[in-house]
């Protein structure tokens, strides 16, 4: 049985893939036009984010660099499935055993 204080946590093994958007990421990391205008962007460990893609669309240079990159596309693919379908596993585990705790059933 889970002690009632580790309800709720959601244990990541491993390195999670990303896919935030570029207006994710200037919101995140409060970026701004003069920020990203000092010199050439590097974003490490970039993951499926359309950063890197979306400040080359806008002119700017950037690269993205990611161990995932050694992988094929279908090997990215099916990776990245199989991390949605377990993270929505453990979300919606947490969720019942919150109802469980708060509803007492």
């Amino acid at each position: 049985m889970r002690k009632e204080q580790d309800v709720g946590v959601y244990e990541q093994v491993g390195v999670a893939m990303t896919c935030r958007s570029y207006q994710e990421y200037v919101d995140m990391f409060s970026l701004t036009d003069e920020i990203l205008a000092v010199g050439p962007i590097l974003d490490v460990g970039a993951g499926a984010s359309s950063f890197t893609a979306e400040a080359c669309q806008q002119g700017r240079e950037a690269i993205a660099v990611d161990p995932l990159y050694q992988m094929k596309p279908e090997e990215i693919y099916t990776k990245g499935k199989r991390e949605i379908e377990e993270s929505t596993q453990k979300l919606a585990g947490i969720a019942f055993c919150k109802r469980s705790i708060f509803t007492g059933a």
